[in-house]
């Protein structure tokens, strides 16, 4: 059946009008996630990054880093966290903050099918880094518990010696000037990133990571190199070194 062209048009407007007038999605919450449930009993900085070993290392870099991304599971209030597949904008910020770091060969993000033999603890997820031959693991938990309040905790371990090697901390908090609150920026129209708590806390951790790693790289020098063989075969016995016939 053929419908004329003004029916066909106020078909498009009312769909339109419809979906201009549609309620925003939901903003939903978390609770604050602190490092004690990530990892208990280590130091936490504020905004910053703290080494807990700096020891005189030797060809731990460069070396492949994996990261593991974790969020609270259980409901609304509940802080259980568990390892989540990362989305693709997240790796590309990892990706983009680890270009030209000379230390890190490449970054390896983990997911639960990863570490889903080996289980999802420590243990677990330094065996399923080390399967992938990451030397490194950074593990972390954003958390946004307000409309524009957020913070991410993680710790860097060494995968072989099951070690924590540094915690990280980074939060951002907005306030709206007239309304003296904080406003969600989800629903806004246009590019609001620069007021974004959740954003800015992301990247802010991402730059302590980066800082993090490259003084660890500070304290570790080179492998050391094969040595040529020093040759103990007399001259005469060197059947393979061609001899020089003089004629007379």
């Amino acid at each position: 059946m053929r419908y004329p062209l003004f029916c066909v048009l106020s078909l498009v407007l009312v769909a339109w009008m419809g979906a201009g007038c549609s309620s925003p999605e939901p903003v939903t919450y978390q609770p604050r996630i602190e490092l004690d449930d990530l990892t208990a009993g280590l130091t936490v900085p504020d905004n910053d990054y703290c080494l807990l070993k700096s020891d005189p290392t030797q060809g731990r870099f460069a070396c492949s880093l994996a990261i593991a991304e974790f969020a609270p599971v259980g409901g609304e209030d509940s802080r259980e966290l568990a390892l989540v597949p990362m989305k693709t904008n997240q790796e590309a910020y990892w990706a983009d903050q680890l270009r030209g770091l000379p230390g890190v060969r490449d970054a390896l993000f983990l997911s639960p099918f990863d570490v889903r033999a080996a289980g999802p603890g420590l243990e677990g997820l330094c065996a399923s880094a080390g399967g992938l031959d990451a030397s490194l693991l950074l593990a972390y938990a954003p958390s946004r518990f307000g409309p524009n309040a957020a913070q991410v905790v993680g710790v860097l371990y060494d995968v072989e010696e099951r070690v924590a090697l540094a915690t990280l901390h980074a939060s951002a908090r907005f306030i709206e000037e007239e309304e003296g609150e904080e406003i969600a920026q989800d629903n806004k129209p246009g590019d609001h990133r620069d007021t974004d708590a959740a954003y800015q806390a992301g990247r802010a951790f991402e730059r302590h990571a980066m800082v993090c790693l490259q003084e660890l790289m500070s304290y570790d020098t080179p492998p050391p190199t094969t040595q040529p063989h020093q040759w103990e075969t007399p001259r005469e016995d060197r059947w393979w070194v061609p001899r020089v016939i003089r004629r007379p």
